[in-house]
């Protein structure tokens, strides 16, 4: 069985429907990429860049196909870019027959690339620069560039020219007829229609088998109409400065380059269950009332060597997951006391996971406390749970009861805890890779959608459907440390 496959199944036989299509569940499919200095990571092709990703891809693709038959386009795609001393891209969305600018892209063999989305009223939302040494990605929104490691380049231009496997079904046909001259230069239109869809994809050659451009047709009421338009220079001249990191006045820059290290070898609590060892490593009193729990589990040497799946030390912990309890409890005098958890953070990495949790305590607790009692509901995943399922043994354990731990006597700001949570994750990105760690959104309703989806797949009741949420994570590069602030703040003032 593929680890892929392995692990869907593993997630499947979560406990419960919230366990199984919550956060966890794309946590736990989540593989860190190679350290910086083993292997340059994958660059990741912002959502705002699509429209013109869409265009390159299959303009480049189309040419490889109907050059010489193969499929190996991206390797041939990259060495082309290789050569290329300059590449200027401009995707276009057309409005009543006119050409709006949706998307640009300038790459210098030299200088690096730098990518601009354009909103339909024309503004900047985002823009992304690297030269080779810095990536700098700029949110318009908040005035905001975050400054990063370089991610390569020619790599990233090479991911956004990446070969779509579907455009190897299709067939493309050439088209003497719409032969035109672009920019001096003689091509070769060829043609690729989908009937069942009315649409075709159209590009056009040099004469060195490069696309000069590509759009996509559509018939509507019997006349053909062009929906986006794709038009790619080579070795032209580009516009002085182009390559500055410069965004505008008032822009503020977030530098993740200089992020403060984490290490996780203090232990304040550690106990074993169901083949997985619970570390609490951080505790931190809040002035809120609050307190942060730095925390993280893993399988025990034992599990990993009788159960570990390969490259494990890639990998979260996925033979086991945690959550923190609410440790509820009724006290002699009737009156009851609990824990309200939120995570605000998680890392998954050298088989470990690390979570940075929140805990409001509710109800009945000393003031000021001096001590929390710590419950943990733990589950075997994967092999492990099924070879105790085998052996008849508990897969999982709701109820378990870490300890007690005591708590310092001065306490710090919620802003300033997030902000020193940011920095360690800004950490761990620069380090890792962005796909290793998260930092939470704002809490949400469920969609009708995703009610009607979890009514269908687990028969949840509607009720209960009303009144949960879900609360969505972001890679540290796209967020800002304001933001996390903000987000922590609104999901506190949501369960205070």
């Amino acid at each position: 069985m593929k680890d892929t496959d392995r692990i869907e199944k593993l997630l499947e036989d979560a406990p419960s429907p919230r366990i199984a299509d919550g956060p966890h569940r794309v946590a736990l499919k989540r593989q860190l990429v190679a350290r910086l200095k083993e292997s340059r990571r994958a660059a990741r092709l912002p959502r705002w860049l699509m429209p013109a990703a869409a265009a390159a891809c299959v303009a480049v693709a189309a040419v490889m196909l109907v050059v010489n038959g193969t499929t190996s386009v991206y390797a041939q795609a990259v060495e082309a870019l290789r050569r290329a001393k300059t590449v200027h891209a401009r995707a276009f969305r057309i409005v009543d027959g006119k050409e709006k600018l949706g998307a640009e892209i300038w790459y210098d063999a030299k200088l690096g690339v730098r990518e601009r989305t354009i909103a339909r009223d024309g503004s900047v939302p985002g823009e992304m620069l690297d030269n080779g040494e810095f990536r700098w990605t700029y949110r318009s929104a908040k005035k905001t560039v975050i400054k990063d490691a370089s991610r390569d380049p020619v790599g990233h231009i090479a991911e956004i020219l990446q070969f779509d496997k579907k455009l190897a079904k299709w067939s493309f046909k050439r088209t003497p007829a719409a032969d035109m001259t672009i920019d001096g230069v003689s091509c070769l239109a060829y043609e690729s229609k989908a009937e069942k869809q009315n649409v075709a994809q159209r590009v056009w050659i040099d004469p060195q088998n490069r696309v000069r451009r590509w759009e996509e047709v559509w018939w509507k009421d019997g006349k053909e109409v062009v929906d986006e338009r794709c038009k790619i220079a080579y070795d032209q001249p580009l516009p002085k400065g182009r390559f500055d990191p410069t965004f505008g006045v008032g822009v503020k820059v977030v530098d993740l380059t200089k992020a403060t290290p984490m290490a996780l070898e203090k232990s304040l609590i550690r106990k074993e269950v169901l083949g997985q060892v619970l570390t609490v490593h951080k505790v931190l009193r809040l002035d809120n009332g609050s307190l942060m729990l730095v925390w993280s589990h893993r399988p025990t040497k034992e599990t990993l060597r009788r159960y570990g799946l390969s490259h494990v030390s890639v990998r979260g912990n996925i033979l086991g997951d945690a959550h923190v309890g609410t440790g509820w409890k009724r006290l002699e005098d009737g009156t009851e006391r609990s824990i309200q958890p939120i995570n605000i953070a998680y890392w998954q990495g050298d088989g470990r996971t690390t979570t940075w949790t929140i805990l409001i305590p509710w109800g009945n607790w000393p003031s000021p406390m001096k001590t929390v009692e710590l419950q943990f509901r733990v589950y075997a995943r994967g092999t492990l749970q099924e070879e105790l399922k085998k052996q008849g043994k508990p897969w999982h354990n709701t109820r378990f009861d870490l300890g007690r731990l005591d708590l310092p006597d001065q306490s710090v700001t919620m802003e300033a805890t997030c902000r020193e949570v940011y920095q360690h994750a800004a950490w761990v990105h620069s380090r890792f890779g962005s796909k290793s760690i998260r930092l939470t959104g704002v809490n949400r309703s469920l969609t009708e959608q995703e009610k009607q989806e979890e009514m269908r797949r687990y028969g949840t009741p509607r009720e209960r459907l009303d009144r949960m949420s879900r609360t969505p994570f972001h890679e540290v590069s796209r967020i800002t440390p304001e933001q996390f602030v903000e987000n922590v703040q609104a999901n506190y003032e949501k369960l205070r």
